[in-house]
């Protein structure tokens, strides 16, 4: 589960950074000189395309929701038994 979980962030990561990349080549921003408020827009659109990127794997492939464990759940209840029984 782990390594679908890199991979996962590891092919979001990498989408986000070439499709920025050329929204902001589509944009006209590597043609001029560089300033620093540039690095704020930067910023900001790869965030965002962090954002729809991420929404899109989550619309394709959502991540599976974590499998109650049974003796995780057993020992729970036990637990939960101890108290009620302590306060009786």
């Amino acid at each position: 589960m782990k390594s679908q979980l890199d991979f996962r962030q590891a092919s979001i990561s990498i989408l986000t950074g070439l499709l920025s990349a050329f929204l902001l080549g589509l944009a006209g921003f590597f043609q001029n000189s560089l300033n620093w408020t540039y690095f704020l827009v930067f910023f900001f659109v790869g965030l965002g395309m962090h954002r729809f990127i991420t929404a899109i794997f989550n619309i394709i492939a959502p991540l599976q929701a974590k499998q109650a464990d049974p003796k995780d759940l057993e020992n729970k209840a036990i637990v939960a038994e101890v108290f009620k029984q302590s306060r009786n």
